[in-house]
């Protein structure tokens, strides 16, 4: 498996619920928010990133485009973030998930993210999430 840099021409992969988030993630990655990473095995598999709100601070994100390899994948992007942690100087990375996403929040405790609380009607459907977060 290997990891490399996501580019706007990345973002059609995706598997996204709505047009809107599309726009978004090229939006991200125009404008540079943060850092954002393809991990493939000879076709992507997931892409994960980060948008920073200040120095030492960011929102995860992370989106499964093929469901295969589940544990290597998980592995690799928990040690990956690590040390990203390391280079970036983050203390504090944090996510938000669907409060009754099951797949979501297996993974993010997966990968050492511990829930910190609700977010009543957080999404844009006005459903309620958690917050995660991981510190460094």
């Amino acid at each position: 498996m290997r990891i490399r840099r996501m580019t706007i021409e990345d973002v059609p992969i995706l598997k996204l619920e709505e047009q809107w988030m599309y726009d978004r993630y090229v939006n991200y990655l125009d404008c540079n928010t943060g850092p954002a990473w393809i991990l493939e095995n000879g076709e992507p598999l997931c892409a994960f990133g980060a948008a920073f709100e200040w120095p030492g601070a960011c929102e995860a994100w992370f989106n499964l485009i093929k469901k295969t390899h589940t544990i290597s994948i998980i592995r690799t992007i928990k040690r990956y973030i690590e040390e990203q942690s390391k280079i970036l100087n983050i203390k504090r990375m944090q996510a938000i998930v669907r409060k009754d996403n099951k797949k979501n929040i297996r993974f993010l405790l997966a990968l050492d993210f511990k829930i910190e609380g609700i977010m009543r009607k957080k999404l844009p459907d006005g459903s309620d999430a958690y917050l995660f977060a991981r510190i460094f």
